[in-house]
Formats: C-alpha cells, structure tokens, sequence
C-alpha cells in the first residue's frame, strides 16, 4: 500500500485497511515488502500485514531478512526486472546474505594421510564453578569443526568433572586456590601453553572475578594468535576495550546485544533499533570481525562489509548455544581458515546443525548438546555439496 521508504507506525486509512487484510481467510500476497513492515530493520511500530508470501522486486530489503519482519514476510521470492547488474552495483551497500553456496568452498581440506597434529590445535579458556558446562561445549565444539586437538585450560578444582565429562579434549590444570575460577597467577604458566596453539577461544562461563579478569587482560596483551573472545571474556574488557582494539592477531568477538551494549557503552535498545548497521559500525570502530548473535546472526567485518546469516531457528535460544559457537569458530581457525571464513563458516555451520537437529527433534525441546551432535552431519553435507 505504501513505498519502501516509509518509516513509523501506520495512520488512518492505511492502518484501517491493514488490520482489514489481517482479518481476511484469504491468502495475502505482499508486493516488495509487506506494509507496515520497516524495509531497512525489520522492525514494525504499529499495525503491518502479515503475508503468506512476498514477492519482492530486483533485490532483497534487509527488513525481509530481519525479526520481527521477516515472520510477517512469510516465503520470500526474489522477482527478476531486468535491474542491470551495473546499477545495482552502484548503491554497493556491502550488505550479503551467506548461503550454502558461499560456504562450501571455505572449509578447511583434509589429506588423505593426514595426522591429528596437521588438523590444527586450539587452547579453550572456559568454565567456573556452576559453569563447566560452558567449557565442556566449547572444547568439543573445537574438535567438531575438525580440530585434530584441543587442549581445555581448567581450574584445578573442576578437573576432575572435565577429565570424567570429555572423553576426546586434552585438560591442562591450574592452581585455582580452591576457587574453581582461574587466577591472574596462572598467567605465567598458561602463556607458554596457548602459544603453541594454532587459535585460542577464550570466555565462556570463566565469570568475571577481579583476578580472572586480571588474566584474560593479560593475555589479550600478549598472545598473537588468532583468537575468539566470546561471553564473559568480552564483559571484562567493558573497561579495557583497548586490549581488545589493539589486539596482535586476528580477533573475532561473539556478543549478544546485551554483552555488545556493555561493551560498546549504550542502552541495548540502541542496538536493536538497528542491528545491522550497528554491529558494522562497531567492527570498523575496534577493527575487529563482530558476530553479533540473534535471529539472525550477524557477521560485520573491518572494512564494512556485513553478512546476515541464513540458517538457525528460533530452538537455539537455549543455554550453550553461544559456546558452540565459540568453538566452532576455535576449530576453523585451528584449521589455518582466514578469520573472515572462519566466522562466516562457523555462524552458518552452527545454525545448519541446528536446523537439522531442529527437523528431528522440534524446537522447544532443542538443547545446546543436539547443535553439537548435528554438527559433523552439517560440514559432511556442505562439503558433499
């Protein structure tokens, strides 16, 4: 009813005739976007149509790809008019849409008479007490990415939990003082072992002590080897996002908007006013490959350019998910992939496992663990592919 460049809530007429549609047995078919629906955000601030279908012309409106939006998009066809490819390349709005296609031929290969020391090793600093869970996921996260090793850096009071939970994932103990959190005191013995790693995944579930903190700052000062940070390896450098602009060698960071907001130093609603243009902002500002989680995922690298996720489902909201991902991520980079596939490989990967676990299982039961073991399945069909 209206163009693409309408913003705020609908009046009068319009809104009347769109709670109209809404309430009509009828199919409804959208025409380029949906009414009411915000083209560039996804974001809807008063009555919009719900379509079963929309045909949009010439190219895709991010608004179509983003929650709450794209639920009122329904199936989205993308309408050929003839639009020369040197127009539409004038706009170059740096924005992509990863698909399988894209993801295939970035995935690390393996020789035939490949060794375990030849499929790349990654350290994982994870978990506290309450939260060995979290390093659990991570560390065999690494190895389902193909990972030949990986190696868990663990408080030594929780040893005892990885050494019984992980079968496959080497544990490398450190005094904790009976805490069950690591120690800025460790940082002497724990840096030799993380260098002679080929990536490095550190934050989920380490907490946020004084002294833990004091750890991860030192480390982000020292080690140059490619890197995830990820969860509460992000919240303690809310004061100290120089560690992370000034970081030595590939970063990438995994927030959700609550833990970007922190770091960032805005309200949350900031960020979800506009996600994607934000988490690219964010990623030019520190120079720095951004993942900013949700439905859906979004990758924003150093130079502007910015992806949107095409897999996931609404089941992998659930605790673990991000740690996953975390070490999907490890593994890749373990691997010798670029820090740019690495992410985009690892976001789409994570959101593929958890479409196929989803097909089995439905969405409400979906636990962090299905992702994890739907995850070989994923690479082998995108590799077949």
């Amino acid at each position: 009813l209206l163009g693409t460049g309408v913003k705020g809530a609908l009046k009068g007429i319009i809104a009347e005739a769109v709670r109209f549609i809404n309430e009509q047995s009828a199919p409804i078919l959208a025409v380029d976007i949906p009414t009411g629906v915000d083209a560039d955000t996804g974001s809807i601030d008063g009555p919009a149509v719900r379509a079963c279908r929309t045909a949009t012309m010439a190219l895709l409106k991010r608004g179509l790809l983003l929650s709450p939006g794209r639920e009122y998009a329904g199936i989205v066809d993308i309408v050929d008019i003839s639009m020369p490819e040197s127009v539409a390349s004038l706009k170059d709005p740096k924005t992509y849409l990863v698909e399988r296609r894209d993801i295939a031929g970035k995935l690390p290969k393996r020789s035939a008479d490949a060794y375990k020391n030849q499929c790349g090793t990654a350290g994982v600093l994870a978990g506290s007490t309450g939260y060995t869970g979290a390093a659990a996921l991570t560390a065999e996260a690494v190895l389902r990415a193909g990972a030949g090793l990986c190696y868990l850096m663990a408080p030594e009071k929780l040893n005892v939990i990885y050494e019984t939970k992980l079968t496959e994932v080497i544990t490398v103990p450190f005094n904790d003082f009976n805490s069950g959190a690591f120690h800025s005191a460790n940082f002497s013995d724990m840096l030799p072992k993380l260098r002679e790693q080929d990536a490095v995944a550190i934050g989920p579930g380490i907490g946020q002590s004084e002294k833990t903190a004091d750890l991860v700052h030192a480390l982000l000062s020292e080690l140059d080897k490619p890197m995830v940070l990820d969860a509460d390896g992000l919240n303690v450098c809310a004061e100290r996002l120089d560690l992370v602009k000034n970081y030595k060698s590939d970063l990438i960071i995994t927030p959700h908007p609550g833990e970007l907001a922190r770091l960032a130093g805005v309200q949350v609603s900031n960020i979800l006013a506009d996600r994607i243009e934000f988490a690219r902002r964010f990623a030019m500002d520190i120079g720095k490959i951004v993942v900013l989680k949700g439905g859906p995922s979004l990758i924003a690298m150093p130079d502007g350019r910015l992806y949107l996720n095409s897999t996931g489902n609404a089941g992998m909201a659930t605790a673990g998910a991000g740690d996953v991902l975390t070490g999907l991520i490890a593994g890749l980079l373990a691997q010798g992939c670029p820090a740019p596939d690495a992410a985009l490989a690892g976001v789409f990967i994570h959101g593929l496992a958890g479409d196929l676990a989803a097909e089995g299982l439905g969405q409400h039961g979906l636990l962090a663990g299905d992702i994890l073991k739907w995850t070989a399945k994923a690479i082998q069909s995108l590799l077949e592919e």
